[in-house]
């Protein structure tokens, strides 16, 4: 007698019969596998992941403020809250349609004496560019008469994207006083733009500006459009939150990947908010462009972007002793009482006012956080 009291014949029935199970096993198990993996190919067929972050661009009026408050803004896991950030504004002035490079004290304050903002910027991974305004002369981006004065507004471009490091420009194509303006001009001044710094990145405000990009200029046997020149460009009119009927009219021009729309702070964050909501969905790789961003707004920024943002300590800011790192701003001291608003201990966004005697805070100083005197 063998083992469990069954003879030979019982354990050989006993044995088919668990090969049979273990078979059926194995063909469930794969018919089950099979089936989850047909159901997650459908799924995926039919539901195709998004983008999380749609690319941000920031421009800072540097009439108001400088270059260095884009790196303010961080995500909760310290990345720069932008991609890009635009220097507004270089001009460009001149007559007869000849273009020259101006510069308003406050833009050659930041380019010559707070050059290491761009650098640190840059170093975060932000791309920094300068856009070029018209200035209410005879000369303007829709102005150029020919290739010759194109070319040649473009070699000045390339020595100053050169000179201070840039990684492009921008476009913004108002306020000229033009005698005649030539629909092909932004496509021919962007061509020469592309043939003397083709690596660098060349973006464009949207506005008003269908007919320019409907013209096509030809060189060499080739046919070029503003379109096809651009890097990137950000549809302007700020007025909306359908990011379909801003940036979709530029679709027959230029592909969606260029293609973005700009929010300012002037309205509302959640007007914002949806706008960045709508390029994600539309899959508009220009993403969302803030206008004139301004320093202390990090709730407003939150908002927009849908995540959460920090700031980076800077000299002068208050922090309750031990609290978690965030902006404390508007703060007064009198009759031995500080009032501040700030960013509370868990990292909420909601500011609190605050008060509490002197020492129970630190400022930062160079860097470091000590108790403040």
């Amino acid at each position: 007698m063998s083992l469990f009291g069954l003879g030979s014949e019982g354990m050989d029935a006993n044995r088919s019969l668990f090969e049979m199970s273990c078979w059926v096993m194995v063909i469930t198990i794969l018919s089950s596998c099979s089936a989850k993996n047909h159901s997650q190919t459908l799924e995926a067929d039919e539901a195709p992941s998004k983008p999380k972050r749609a690319m941000r661009t920031a421009y800072v009026e540097l009439n108001n403020d400088t270059i260095d408050l884009v790196g303010t803004y961080e995500d909760d896991k310290g990345r720069p809250a932008f991609d890009v950030a635009v220097i507004f504004a270089a001009n460009i002035r001149g007559k007869d349609g000849n273009a020259e490079i101006h510069l308003n004290d406050n833009v050659k304050r930041q380019l010559d004496k707070r050059h290491e903002d761009i650098r640190n910027l840059q170093r975060k991974g932000i791309k920094v560019l300068a856009s070029f305004l018209n200035d209410w002369q005879d000369a303007g981006w829709s102005c150029f008469r020919d290739w010759e004065s194109s070319l040649k507004f473009a070699q000045e471009l390339k020595a100053f994207v050169q000179k201070y490091e840039l990684d492009g420009i921008e476009i913004d194509d108002e306020y000229d006083q033009c005698t005649q303006k030539f629909d092909h001009s932004l496509a021919m001044v962007t061509t020469a733009i592309k043939q003397v710094i083709p690596h660098k990145i060349l973006a464009k405000s949207l506005f008003v500006d269908s007919r320019y990009f409907a013209a096509s200029f030809e060189r060499n046997a080739e046919t070029y459009t503003l379109g096809k020149n651009l890097d990137y460009g950000w549809e302007m009119s700020y007025g909306g939150s359908n990011c379909q009927s801003r940036g979709g009219r530029y679709l027959e021009f230029m592909d969606k990947s260029k293609i973005g729309v700009g929010a300012s702070m002037s309205h509302s964050a959640e007007t914002a908010q949806s706008l960045h909501e709508c390029v994600l969905e539309q899959d508009f790789g220009g993403g969302l462009m803030i206008f004139n961003l301004k320093r202390h707004q990090s709730d407003w920024v939150s908002i927009a972007m849908n995540s959460r943002l920090s700031r980076e300590p800077a000299e002068g800011d208050l922090y309750p002793r031990g609290s978690w790192v965030g902006s404390c701003t508007q703060h007064s001291y009198e009759s031995g009482i500080l009032t501040a608003n700030c960013r509370s201990r868990s990292g909420d966004y909601g500011f609190t006012s605050v008060e509490a005697s002197l020492e129970d805070y630190v400022e930062n100083i160079d860097g470091q956080l000590v108790v403040k005197d």
